[in-house]
């Protein structure tokens, strides 16, 4: 009896067992569709289109006192609704009825800081058509926080990178008095909205770089390098360049052999679509080639360039090989030879160079051009003008000019000179020969002194920047009357030291007219023999400071 009783013991023990590895083996299977219990999913896109909203009208600026302003000007703009506030062409919209409006979309308390002018020109500039793509998306106590990419997509499909953005808004539910009267036909009570409390313009180009490689546009952002062997190369670069994509404009090109230009149709490289406005603080690449051009002692031959006066523009009023050298640019051992760079028409200016059009904040060293250069204001052998830039820092981007000769004929009428136009860069090692002449008035008469063109140098029409160590070989000729005239400077208001001219070859005074005193002008006149001795001095220094 007692072992049957233990037996029945054991099964029963037994039995239960099982069921509680039955129960285990159900909870273990894969959970039905009943049984799943995810978070649900935040809509945030009208979060989304109250950000780009922002960066329609913001300009890549930080929340500041005018962003309550633009930002209800541009909403009203965009919504049809300016009408009751244009006046003369001008929008003016009271304090009182901006901080209503943008209260719908900025934090209350930074709006009630300030007041504002209330003033804007109207039409509004056009907007640029940005897209925003989330990256991060956090909620921290209530307040939202998103990581976005910028960018702007091209009609070809082509798309361009902007800057990053973090922005932090807090939600909250549009209420009936919150309803400005102008806008009661758009938003309704009951609406989920959101303020935007803060905006961070990520403008350091590491930090760019990591965030959109992290998120599978790296590509965008890298340069790339390519090897220039025939005219079809030279043409090809110019379209990669001038389609204004970083990757493309930030690329090292590598010269590979002597090119013959002769026949060839030439765009210059480094004026591209302007996408968008050049102040806009978003936009990675400001303005022209930035990349590096390795000309390995190579040579661009017979370069011909024809720019339509008629059909100029800012961008466009710059013409060379390159339109516009851009900050960071490097152009090293290049030279070209026998180019022949010109201008039709008489409506706008043009500014004419062999090299560049505009050197802005780039750095050339080693390179010699040959040829004829025709413009208005701003003309030069090797570029019509060199100035520095400035980085996103605040920080000045040098221009460097050095080792650099130029054998030219130069035509033009305000601010001309053999080697550069308008100068504001370092030069340094540098030597100009040829002619420079002033013969025509036809164009640009609102920018004459006394009815006269000026700034007429053998080196340099205008000088702002510091010149050593350089020659000038020009005989400097006015057909017409002309303002401050020099054999090496037109118009000084920077500095020169140990520089020299052929006073052979031209017979004005070293400088037109110096604006101080107080600035170097070391420039002395050399007759023939002396100055090609010099002259030999700044070659031997160059084949010195190459085998360093």
């Amino acid at each position: 009896m007692k072992k049957y009783f233990i037996l029945v013991i054991i099964s029963f023990i037994f039995l239960c067992s099982c069921n509680r590895q039955a129960d285990n083996i159900i909870s273990n299977e894969s959970p039905t569709e009943n049984s799943i219990k995810e978070e649900p999913k935040v809509d945030y896109s009208k979060l989304h289109e109250f950000t780009v909203m922002n960066e329609k009208y913001a300009w890549g600026y930080d929340l500041n006192e005018s962003t309550p302003i633009t930002y209800a000007m541009g909403l009203l703009v965009d919504l049809n609704k300016q009408d009751k506030f244009v006046d003369d062409s001008t929008i003016k919209i009271p304090d009182e009825a901006a901080k209503e409006i943008a209260s719908l979309f900025l934090d209350k308390e930074f709006i009630s800081r300030g007041s504002y002018d209330g003033n804007y020109f109207y039409p509004l500039p056009k907007y640029p058509d940005i897209s925003l793509e989330p990256f991060e998306i956090s909620d921290v106590n209530g307040q939202i926080n998103v990581l976005y990419g910028r960018f702007i997509n091209n009609g070809d499909g082509s798309k361009h990178w902007l800057y990053p953005v973090r922005y932090t808004a807090v939600p909250y539910i549009l209420s009936e008095e919150d309803i400005p009267d102008i806008l009661s036909d758009i938003y309704e009570a009951g609406e989920q909205m959101y303020r935007i409390i803060y905006v961070e313009n990520i403008y350091d180009i590491d930090s760019a770089k990591e965030i959109y490689t992290n998120n599978g546009y790296g590509e965008l952002l890298v340069g790339k390098s390519y090897d220039i062997s025939s005219p079809e190369d030279v043409v090809e670069m110019s379209k990669r360049v001038n389609s204004g994509l970083y990757s493309e404009i930030c690329s090292t090109y590598n010269l590979m052999c002597d090119i013959d230009m002769n026949g060839i149709d030439f765009m210059p490289m480094g004026k591209y679509p302007d996408y968008m406005e050049q102040y806009d603080l978003r936009r990675p690449n400001k303005i022209g080639f930035c990349g590096i051009l390795y000309g390995n002692n190579y040579s661009i031959n017979n370069l011909n360039i024809v720019a339509d006066a008629d059909k100029t523009d800012y961008m466009n009023e710059c013409y060379g090989f390159f339109s516009i050298l851009g900050q960071g640019a490097e152009i090293r051992d290049l030279k070209i030879k026998d180019a022949d760079i010109g201008y039709t028409g008489e409506s706008n200016p043009v500014k004419s160079g062999i090299l560049a059009g505009r050197i802005y904040g780039s750095k050339i060293d080693n390179c010699y051009v040959s040829g004829t250069v025709k413009g208005t204001v701003n003309v030069g052998g090797l570029a019509s003008e060199a100035y520095s830039g400035e980085k996103l820092n605040g920080e000045e981007q040098i221009c460097e000019i050095i080792n650099c000769h130029a054998d030219i004929e130069v035509f033009g009428e305000s601010w001309i000179g053999g080697f550069i136009g308008s100068n504001g860069a370092d030069i340094v090692n540098c030597s100009v020969e040829g002619v420079v002449t002033c013969d025509e008035t036809k164009n640009n008469e609102g920018m004459f002194i006394d009815n006269m063109p000026f700034g007429i140098g053998g080196f340099t029409g205008f000088n702002s920047g510091h010149i050593s160590n350089s020659g000038s070989g020009v005989w400097v000729k006015t057909m017409v009357n002309v303002k401050w005239v020099g054999s090496f400077i037109g118009y000084s208001q920077g500095d020169a030291y140990e520089c020299f001219y052929n006073s052979t070859v031209s017979h004005w005074d070293p400088y037109g007219l110096s604006l101080r005193y107080t600035y170097n002008n070391d420039i002395t006149g050399l007759p023939n023999k002396e100055y090609y001795a010099r002259l030999a001095e700044i070659e031997e220094l160059e084949i010195i400071n190459e085998a360093e």
